[in-house]
């Protein structure tokens, strides 16, 4: 994502995880359960957070969220850098992996800046 870019809100069906590769990642759940383990938290054990819903979480370099469930949510570019992410998910088979919720209504509507 470069910097000054922004991912509507969108949809996911399934479960995934999202890794901060580098730069910083402003993340905003909106529905579904989202845990959030910060990078210094990895080497002493420490348990996930529950994310709450309609807050901003920034993330940097080695923070990584855990979403069970299908989710909603936005993000964007939080800082000068490029941010870069590592996403794995499971997706129901013949399901798009996300969907902008502004194609529910209207299909042709709402293109994402990256």
């Amino acid at each position: 994502i470069a910097p000054g870019g922004v991912l509507p809100p969108h949809i996911h069906p399934g479960p995934f995880v999202i890794a901060v590769e580098a730069g910083t990642w402003g993340y905003t759940p909106q529905a579904g359960r989202v845990r959030l383990t910060r990078a210094a938290d990895v080497d002493t054990g420490a348990p996930a957070e529950e994310a709450p819903l309609g807050v901003e979480l920034v993330l940097t370099a080695g923070d990584f969220l855990f979403i069970d469930d299908a989710s909603q949510d936005w993000m964007r570019n939080a800082g000068d850098d490029e941010v870069v992410l590592l996403i794995a998910g499971l997706n129901p088979m013949g399901r798009d992996f996300g969907t902008l919720l502004t194609e529910l209504d209207e299909p042709d509507a709402g293109t994402p800046t990256a």
